[in-house]
């Protein structure tokens, strides 16, 4: 991959930012449905999954350093600054396939939670290859992009996706998640986010589950979920929302079980676990449901140790 400069995908001049520096939002996901078919040969799981972006969001803001070092800070929650980092990953990468010699200084405002199924890190890595492929004016296609995001993590070229087409949206992700299909939503969804103190790691929860040995088809249930979604049926969804991953998410944390719990004995609507744990939500008919939702859980948060959010899905206004 050559480092190209100045020009877009079709062929028209970029004006990029070779000066300055950029801030990116990242927004977090939920699943609102997640199969695993079974374990492939190169030993990923294959999936099929429906995410939708989320008003939670991270800030990534990319300036030009001297030198070449590839430099990581951050505010809000705690995260790892170092290799660790998908970030800092997506960086090297982006700059040893593009063969860039410029250093860049990486600050991240922190707001989703680490180990959460939210998909935080995945859309920082993500922030940062669109943000960067910007400020260095690399000539990169879509396609591109999304190949060096599925390097860095399988839920990376999603976000790239969601990038591209204005920040946020919705998508039908198969294989290991590399494969991205957009879907449009009729109507925008709110959501009551319930998120406990203690994360969930996404490594120990696949090595718990017992996911078939063999690639199974993609279950009709997956199918009514994505019709549902496209009608904007929100009584439909809120009955197809599945998550493969939901009992061992409220095996391996206690943290994410008695919120589950809390929000059951609340009589709020079902909760659903996203991605891998421990974050849950409730889809809701409106704001002003999702906001009641909160009130009841307020009195809870403290003593059962997790935050309450009401949060939007694309299209929704947070005014």
């Amino acid at each position: 991959m050559a480092h190209r400069r100045g020009w877009g995908t079709d062929g028209s001049r970029q004006e990029g930012c070779p000066i300055g520096k950029l801030t990116v939002t990242a927004p977090a996901k939920v699943n609102l449905a997640l199969y695993v078919l079974g374990r492939r040969p190169d030993g990923y799981h294959e999936l099929w999954t429906l995410m939708e972006t989320i008003s939670l969001v991270d800030e990534v803001t990319l300036s030009p350093a001297g030198g070449d070092a590839v430099g990581l800070t951050a505010t809000g929650r705690p995260v790892p600054t170092g290799e660790d980092n998908l970030i800092v990953r997506a960086a090297h990468l982006l700059r040893e396939r593009a063969q860039v010699s410029t250093g860049v200084d990486i600050h991240l405002r922190k707001v989703i939670p680490v180990g959460a199924g939210l998909g935080g890190g995945s859309s920082d890595a993500a922030a940062t290859l669109v943000g960067l492929s910007r400020l260095w004016e690399l000539r990169l296609t879509e396609d591109e992009l999304m190949a060096l995001g599925a390097e860095v993590g399988s839920d990376v070229p999603f976000f790239v996706a969601m990038q591209l087409r204005g920040g946020s949206g919705a998508a039908v992700c198969r294989g290991r998640g590399e494969q991205v299909e957009v879907v449009e939503a009729p109507s925008p969804h709110w959501y009551l986010l319930v998120l406990p103190k203690e994360g969930v790691s996404t490594a120990a929860a696949y090595g718990a589950l017992r996911a078939p040995t063999r690639l199974t088809r993609v279950p009709q249930k997956a199918k009514k979920v994505q019709e549902a979604y496209e009608r904007g049926d929100v009584e439909e969804l809120r009955r197809c929302c599945h998550n493969d991953l939901e009992s061992v998410a409220l095996t391996l944390s206690a943290g994410c079980r008695r919120a589950f719990e809390r929000t059951a004995a609340a009589g709020l609507p079902q909760a659903a676990v996203s991605g891998s744990g421990s974050a849950l939500f409730c889809l809701c008919r409106s704001r002003e449901e999702a906001e009641g939702y909160a009130a009841v859980l307020a009195q809870h948060q403290e003593t059962d140790g997790f935050e309450a959010a009401v949060v939007s899905g694309p299209g929704s206004s947070q005014a």
